[in-house]
This record gives structure tokens, C-alpha cells and sequence, in this order.
């Protein structure tokens, strides 16, 4: 998929400069069947040439798809905002530019979660919703194609993340929701390689800036410390961790938004830490993942992996009523089995799922040694 793949990978390794031989600066060998693209990129603001932009070149969705087809391409502007691309399938294709505080389809297309798409579908919905930001241009074999390509600065929000108690909260990351077209709300995936959907964090004093916006509404959350998103805690605006219950904030393109702070109470943060074993033998699974649940409606607030012992922990939890359940849980058994007439065994590994098990919680404070016996699942019908 285009927006959650390629675009990322793409990005992430021009900003570093340090993409080995297949870098975007590394010059094509020519190829007398293909065709080379040139332009420039600027800043519709200053009137300036749009530097060190990524330029992004997708095939037309009216191309006939084929293996030896238009393909996705990409380069990086110069000094004086010119790119060139060489060796280019000759065919159709939409050209835009992104450059850092200017305005971005990852940030700005809506898909629709309840319709899993294809990478063919997903490029086709980028280029409808994000054509008045594109330019069309058609590849021939041993010719090449010059086009002018113009860029808008995007929307700014920025704000604090502090503690009650008056402390900055330092390197807190940020989840941010858009509300879409059909009223729903998506999560805005910017460009984060690590586990996370953005790459901004709060600076030395608890000050954060998430840029490259196009108008719209939007919720703003802070995340607290986890090993990826899932099993970091939110505290949005309005100092809510749930986004249902946040305040939003207007954004437009062009401007900067400047309340977007968050109050974190240390007071109402707890930690819930447990085991998890077979409800027979007392062994732990080989592994489970952890959920707590939302009560009220079963969103999900937080997700993490059983650890290798068994046990599990969810360091910052925010008071409320929960269901904590376990899913996925497995335990796998090695046996060896005679083959053979040497009496030679062969290792022989065997996986047994365990039953989905929940319980209710409310936290108002720490919650310790939580035990959690699981059963087997029983087998598939028509199976014994």
C-alpha cells in the first residue's frame, strides 16, 4: 500500500541521506525503452524553490496493470528545487511533492478501515482524494518530460505536555486523529519507522509542534512511555485519555494552532501486573497478548505480549473500569518420536491453543499479582 508503505520506507531513507547504492541520487544507467522525467519544485508561499523535496511519481489508475508495467517512483530536489528522474516505464502518472511543513497526503486521505484494500485500490483512493495536489504527466521511450510541481505550507498545531505538578514531560510522543469526510474519525499516520504513527516528540521543555497538516478537525494525544503504540497510554486534550471524550481542536492550512496542552495527573496513573499460567499444569503459555478493554464499550485502550515467564505488566494505566482479556495464548509442546528401525527420533513440535479468558477491574490504584488460569480451546467442530 502506497500511504503506509512505500511513501514511509521512501521518505524515511531520504531524510537520512544514507540509502547505499540504490539511493535516489544515484544516477540511472540510460535505457533507450524508458523515458526521463524533469521539473521543479516550489514553495507556493515564498515563492522560493521547495529544496531537498521528495518528489513522488504513482501510475495513472487508468493504466492497464501489468508486471512489466509504470512502477511507483522517487527522487529528491536540489538546491534549486530541480529533480530528474531517468529510466522511467514509459506510461501515465501523477506527480506531487512533500517536503517538512507543507501539506501531505499521508496526512490528509481518508480510507475507510471497515474496507480492506488492495496496494492498487489504496494508490487508486490517494490519487482522487490528493489529485488537486498532483500533476499529470504522460512517459515515452526516449523522451523526457518537464513539468512544474507547487507545494502549500500546511497546517500547524503545538502546545505543552506537563505534569500536574508543574514538571515538563520530555520525548512524550503524540497520536493524532482527523475527523474524516463520512464524520468518522481516522488516525493520521505521519511518517514514523519506529513503532509509532508520528515521529514528533515533545522537546527538553515538554514543547511539541505536529506540522504538515491540511485543514480539518483534529485530536491531539500524548503518549506515555510504552514499547509501541498499542501499549503506550493516551492523555488527549480536555486532559481525557479516552478520544471520544477530548477536546478538539481547528485546524487550518497555512496556520499555526497554538492550545493544543496537556495536563498529565500523576495521581490517576497505576500499574497492573499479573500471570498467566495453564489452568492444569501451572506452566505458562509460549505466549499470549494482553487487552484492556474499556468497560462501557470494549475499545480498546492498551495491548501488550505475555512475557517469557508468564507474567505481564501494564507500567501506566489510567484509573477507570476495565476488562482485562487474553487472546491468542498457545502452548507449545516438543516431543520425540521413534522413526525408523535405528530407533533414530525425530523432534516433533506440537501447538495447543488456550481459551480466550477475560475479567473485570477497576483501577483506582496499583493492581498486583493478578492470576490468570487458562484452559484449553476446545477443538474445531468436525476435528478431534
Amino acid at each position: 500500500m502506497f500511504v503506509r508503505s512505500f511513501w514511509l520506507c521512501s521518505t524515511v531513507c531520504l531524510m537520512v541521506y544514507a540509502c547505499g547504492p540504490d539511493s535516489r541520487f544515484a544516477p540511472r544507467k540510460a535505457d533507450p525503452t524508458k523515458g526521463t522525467v524533469t521539473g521543479t519544485v516550489m514553495c507556493v508561499d515564498t515563492g522560493k524553490p521547495a529544496r531537498f523535496a521528495t518528489v513522488e511519481l504513482l501510475p495513472s489508475p487508468e493504466h492497464p496493470k501489468s508486471d512489466n508495467g509504470p512502477s511507483e517512483e522517487s527522487t529528491v530536489t536540489d538546491l534549486d528545487g530541480k529533480f530528474k528522474i531517468e529510466a522511467v516505464t514509459p506510461g501515465d502518472y501523477y506527480a506531487f511533492a512533500v517536503l517538512d511543513g507543507y501539506l501531505n497526503p499521508i496526512y490528509g486521505v481518508d480510507f475507510d478501515p471497515s474496507k480492506p484494500e488492495s496496494d492498487d485500490q489504496e494508490d487508486e483512493e490517494l490519487i482522487e482524494q490528493w489529485k488537486d495536489h498532483m500533476v499529470a504527466v504522460s512517459v515515452s521511450a526516449q523522451r523526457t518530460s518537464d513539468l512544474p510541481i507547487s507545494i502549500e505550507r500546511g497546517g500547524e498545531v503545538a502546545g505543552t505536555v506537563a505534569y500536574d505538578d508543574g514538571s515538563p514531560a520530555i520525548g512524550m510522543r503524540f497520536v493524532l486523529y482527523r475527523k474524516q469526510a463520512r464524520g468518522d474519525w481516522a488516525l493520521v499516520a505521519g511518517g514514523s519507522a519506529s513503532g509509532f504513527s508520528l515521529r514528533e516528540q515533545s522537546d527538553a521543555h515538554g514543547r511539541f509542534s505536529i506540522s504538515n497538516l491540511p485543514s480539518g478537525e483534529y485530536v491531539i494525544c500524548a503518549l506515555l512511555p510504552g514499547d509501541n503504540q498499542a501499549g503506550s497510554p493516551q492523555l488527549c486534550l480536555g486532559d481525557v485519555p479516552r478520544r471520544r471524550d477530548a477536546r478538539t481542536v481547528a485546524v487550518s492550512a497555512g496556520e499555526v494552532t497554538t492550545d493544543a496542552d496537556i495536563a498529565i495527573p500523576l495521581s490517576a496513573i497505576h500499574s497492573v501486573e499479573g500471570s498467566i499460567s495453564q489452568a492444569i499444569t501451572g506452566e505458562p503459555p509460549t505466549k499470549a497478548r494482553l487487552h484492556l478493554l474499556y468497560r462501557d464499550d470494549r475499545e480498546e485502550a492498551l495491548a501488550v505480549d505475555m512475557f517469557s515467564d508468564g507474567s505481564f505488566l501494564f507500567p501506566f494505566v489510567f484509573q477507570g473500569d476495565y476488562i482485562l482479556e487474553v487472546s491468542d495464548a498457545v502452548y507449545s509442546e516438543t516431543k520425540n518420536t521413534p522413526q525408523g528401525a535405528d530407533g533414530s527420533a525425530r523432534v516433533s513440535p506440537k501447538d495447543y491453543l488456550l481459551a480466550n479468558r477475560e475479567a473485570a477491574l477497576t483501577v483506582d490504584g496499583n493492581l498486583t499479582d493478578i492470576k490468570v488460569p487458562l484452559v484449553e480451546a476446545p477443538a474445531p467442530r468436525g476435528k478431534n
